[in-house]
């Protein structure tokens, strides 16, 4: 369960770091 969770916010924070640029240079194209 414990590794489950650590995971979990590993693969949130590579989600986030890889959406963060693209959603940035979406709003900066608008």
């Amino acid at each position: 369960m414990k590794t489950n969770k650590m995971f979990l916010g590993l693969s949130t924070l590579i989600v986030a770091g890889i959406l963060s640029p693209a959603i940035q240079s979406y709003a900066l194209r608008k």
